[in-house]
């Protein structure tokens, strides 16, 4: 849902500007202070695979892009600091280098993929796996994936009605719902990829899962 150059309003550029350098910026403390015990190999694994995914563009109405979003992919794999500073730097490049997203819209982007996104990831992914769905591990994936997808495209249509691109109710029905489809294969998508990790990385299934919250049980 990268959004070009044009469509938004100065006020809104400048508060998704400002809020995309604060998030970027508590992530990045955080994630500096947290021993994670990430491997480059696994980081640079899930950034290549994100990058790539992301650009398969499909266009949609007022010029926006339909992709692969990959937010709750990254959070749950690298936990919410670090797989919101791979989304921010995915975004960074691809809008400055790919030229997909406006340079004045990225702050919009950052904000709507790289902390809305990731962070209602992390929320829905960690509130599930606390409720002890242990049998119903893809589905708290999938669930987490689906509404970080359509809390993002909420953003993004938000952003697009306060600018005057449409009214708003007629530009969130319109990003809302040409995402759901789209939302639901990329959350199947995304069960299946963290699955194939739990299987080539053994011993270890993201940060959230084990650090945080625990969605199986530890042996005594």
């Amino acid at each position: 849902m990268h959004i070009p150059d044009g469509l938004l309003g100065a006020e809104i550029i400048i508060t998704t500007s400002l809020i995309s350098v604060g998030g970027l910026s508590l992530a990045a403390k955080n994630a500096k202070n947290q021993k994670t015990g990430l491997s480059f190999k696994l980081i640079a694994g899930i950034t290549a695979f994100l990058l790539a995914m992301q650009s398969l563009d499909f266009p949609t109405e007022m010029t926006l892009s339909l992709h692969f979003f990959g937010a709750a992919l990254a959070v749950i794999i690298l936990g919410p600091w670090s797989g919101s500073l791979v989304l921010g730097s995915i975004l960074l490049f691809q809008s400055v280098v790919l030229h997909d997203g406006g340079i004045l819209a990225l702050g919009a982007n950052i904000s709507n993929m790289a902390i809305i996104g990731a962070f209602t990831a992390h929320v829905t992914y960690t509130f599930l796996a606390k409720q002890g769905m242990v049998t119903f591990r893809n589905l708290a994936v999938f669930l987490a994936s689906f509404i970080s997808i359509m809390c993002a495209s909420f953003a993004a249509g938000f952003e697009l009605g306060l600018s005057g691109v449409l009214p708003i109710q007629q530009a969130l029905s319109s990003v809302i719902y040409g995402h759901i489809v789209f939302a639901i294969g990329e959350s199947f998508i995304t069960a299946l990829a963290i699955n194939l990790v739990r299987k080539s990385f053994p011993g270890y299934c993201g940060q959230i899962e084990f650090s945080q919250a625990r969605i199986e049980p530890t042996s005594a």
